[in-house]
């Protein structure tokens, strides 16, 4: 159920008719060279209205960038069904498994009538990282700010849920 992208949706490298990323959300900041560079090592896919890109509880080894359409991110926390975020073109999803790969912590879904995704696999990361250290190290920096940009947002959400009870607490008549 995955198809390659069309090579004319795509932004093209000047030299050749290769597809590359274009200049878009967390990878905005790599130098164009290395998000070039980087690109070689991934592939484009097109995925339908309720493929998933990742399932809660299985393997998943690989980092998307959403180029167009839509993700939902869903949790099943004990029967309950959580709507974790909504994901946009510039996104990126499974950056952790990239680093660290365990088991999905919640399904990832398309939520629109198609999704266009770039995905590189563990594998292919690793042997990126090995073959130019440098740009590695570049892409490990956009990838642990994205990560602590997240940290941070999940840490406002939790103190901010915190007031909240503190505020109905000291509103109760005792």
């Amino acid at each position: 159920h995955l198809r390659q992208i069309p090579i004319v949706s795509l932004a093209m490298a000047n030299s050749d008719s290769s597809p590359r990323l274009p200049s878009v959300g967390a990878l905005e900041k790599l130098e164009s060279g290395v998000r070039d560079q980087f690109t070689g090592f991934g592939k484009f896919e097109t995925l339908s209205h309720g493929d998933y890109i990742a399932r809660q509880g299985t393997h998943h080894s690989a980092m998307s960038l959403v180029l167009d359409g839509k993700l939902k991110v869903l949790c099943n926390a004990h029967g309950d069904i959580v709507d974790l975020a909504s994901l946009r073109p510039g996104d990126l999803v499974g950056e952790v498994s990239l680093i660290d790969a365990h088991h999905s912590s919640a399904d990832v879904i398309v939520d629109s009538d198609h999704a266009d995704l770039w995905t590189i696999e563990k594998e292919a990361f690793d042997e990126f990282l090995e073959k130019d250290p440098v740009a590695g190290i570049q892409v490990l920096r956009v990838i642990a700010g994205e990560l602590c940009h997240l940290l941070r947002l999940n840490s406002e959400k939790m103190l901010r849920e915190v007031e909240t009870r503190k505020a109905r607490f000291l509103d109760m008549d005792f």
